[in-house]
């Protein structure tokens, strides 16, 4: 099933935080970088794409403040 015919259904706003991108060569269980797409937040009619490349995957235990921030869209 097309998850994207979905996501482009979904009507309120959505924030998608990503980490640094993925390397290539390195394995795919390494959550030193983001693997969510990069045109992830296109596809929300509402959505917004927020690059964190300082952060990794584990971007709410990073940086807790920082994704409440942004739950509570104070950012």
């Amino acid at each position: 099933q097309d998850i994207y015919g979905h996501v482009e259904r979904v009507s309120v706003p959505a924030t998608v935080l990503r980490a640094k991108p993925r390397d290539p060569d390195r394995d795919t269980m390494d959550f030193s970088s983001s693997p969510t797409f990069e045109g992830l937040a296109g596809r929300f009619p509402k959505g917004r794409d927020v690059h964190l490349p300082e952060l990794t995957h584990f971007i709410p235990m990073q940086d807790p403040a920082l994704a409440a921030d942004f739950i509570l869209d104070r950012r």
